[in-house]
């Protein structure tokens, strides 16, 4: 048996590229494995993420109504009457006092009927603030 050393040289580049090529088809086949198991994992993700999202979207939509019925059912419980009834004392304090000291005065007569259309418009002003208190108890 002798040895051909050209032969052997190319069979062994044969052999080199041959195996090369195996090579190179193994890496694109766990190429594909790969992405395919990529793509997988990313669709898993993105249908985590979209329950997280809708999750997080009703928490938040729950919250809002909770504050609003809370906040509804705060303003329902206040009585403005207790802020409207001292303004109201303290107001009838301060000007019957005045319509009478306008009454003492002698003036002309459309000056003189002052006083009684002062006294008119604050029974207006007494009759609307107790209408809306009456409006407000219902």
């Amino acid at each position: 048996m002798e040895l051909d050393l050209r032969k052997t040289a190319a069979d062994a580049a044969y052999i080199a590229v041959g195996a090369g090529v195996l090579g190179f088809q193994q890496a694109q086949v766990r190429r594909r494995e790969a992405g395919e198991r990529i793509a997988t994992i990313a669709k898993g993700a993105q249908d985590a993420v979209g329950t997280q999202t809708a999750a997080l979207r009703t928490r938040v939509s729950d919250t809002a109504t909770t504050g609003i019925d809370t906040a509804t059912s705060t303003l329902k419980t206040l009585n403005p009457r207790e802020w409207v009834e001292p303004v109201i004392g303290d107001v009838k304090q301060r000007v019957e006092p005045v319509i009478s000291q306008l009454k003492g005065i002698s003036v002309t007569a459309p000056v003189q009927a002052l006083p009684e259309q002062l006294t008119k418009a604050v029974e207006v002003g007494k009759a609307r603030v107790q209408a809306f208190r009456g409006q407000s108890a219902n």
